[in-house]
């Protein structure tokens, strides 16, 4: 093919990333907004006189059911939280790839935080035997730090998407804007 046919490699429309710098920012975002969540829980947990690890158990519960082998808990606990956490980051991304207001995306990082709140503790853990284990925790904490979760997810999806995309922050107003340029 010439070099004059060649079309040249295609960029974001009106200033947005592609779908694929989504997935990949949604993929790591919820990778690492997972940890914030597992850190909280985990500082929770020892300040009440649990052990730390505590929060492990209850998400290895998920993949050996109620009583698991409490040799493996804790690498299948970290393994499961992980992969969960990255996949919710991911349909987060899905969801909110198409929205162009930064602050409609932190409200959608909210509510995506409350939705795996309800749906994991209040409704799966009293239908699933797998998930029984989620009655027995703080229910107020589990439900702010599930609202923590979103909002870190949406914050690092908005930043990772963006900065693989190669542009500029969000500004709050058009006057940030306008004195950076």
């Amino acid at each position: 093919m010439s070099e004059s046919i060649r079309r040249p490699p295609r960029k974001s429309v009106v200033g947005r990333p592609r779908p694929g710098q989504y997935l990949l920012a949604g993929f790591v975002s919820g990778f690492l907004a997972g940890v914030a969540l597992i850190a909280l829980t985990s500082w929770y947990s020892s300040y009440h006189g649990s052990p730390e690890l505590m929060p492990f158990r209850y998400v290895a519960s998920l993949a050996q059911g109620p009583t698991g082998i409490p040799t493996h808990t804790l690498w299948i606990g970290m393994a499961v939280h992980s992969v969960l956490s990255a996949l919710l980051g991911l349909v987060f991304a899905i969801f909110t790839s198409w929205i162009r207001s930064a602050s409609l995306v932190a409200l959608a990082g909210l509510v995506f935080g409350a939705a795996v709140y309800i749906v994991d503790f209040q409704i799966l853990a009293r239908v699933v035997t797998q998930f029984s284990a989620f009655r027995t925790v703080d229910q107020p904490f589990m439900a702010s730090v599930h609202l923590v979760f979103g909002a870190v997810l949406a914050v690092l999806v908005l930043l990772g998407a963006r900065r693989d995309a190669g542009l500029r922050p969000y500004y709050a107003t058009e006057t940030e804007r306008r004195t950076e340029v």
